[in-house]
């Protein structure tokens, strides 16, 4: 009887086990998304009672027209902090991408060009390999098509 009771343990154990392999990465996303909910929710109570504090009843405006007109603007300035903040985005990106311009002309050239100076860079690094490992030629290929072996009837 013990025998069934531990084999029922181990069974538990390993079924546990599998379903937090299986699950695990979605239960955390979860439990961390649902902590941030809380959190940004315990700090809209302590924000309310200070807006309700200084606002103690309605305040309706004086005029409709300047309801809209603050409406507009208020969007209007929304708008244009997004803009500027995609520009900042776009231009930080522009900055970290690392470009690499090629002669319109030498397109082939200039790659090359580039490609050789890092596999020397990489040779450079592992000057003492073993013998048995080639050097990388950095000569061009020809320019002359291969010629197709002939097939052997």
């Amino acid at each position: 009887m013990d025998v069934v009771i531990e084999i029922l343990k181990w069974t538990a154990v390993i079924f546990v086990a599998g379903f937090v392999g299986q699950f695990g990465k979605s239960l955390t996303l979860w439990m961390l998304r649902r902590a941030q909910e809380k959190k940004a929710n315990k700090a809209k109570a302590k924000v309310a009672p200070a807006i309700e504090e200084k606002a103690p009843g309605p305040v309706e405006p004086a005029n409709p027209e300047q309801e809209k007109t603050d409406k507009k603007a208020a969007k209007a300035e929304k708008k244009r902090l997004k803009k500027e903040a995609k520009a900042e985005e776009k231009r930080a990106k522009e900055e970290a991408k690392v470009s690499v311009e090629l002669p319109a002309d030498e397109p082939d050239t200039a790659e090359r060009k580039i490609l050789d100076e890092a596999f020397e860079a990489v040779d450079s690094a592992y000057e003492d390999r073993p013998p048995h490992v080639p050097r990388r030629e950095s000569s061009p290929p020809s320019e002359e098509p291969d010629e197709p072996e002939p097939m052997l009837e």
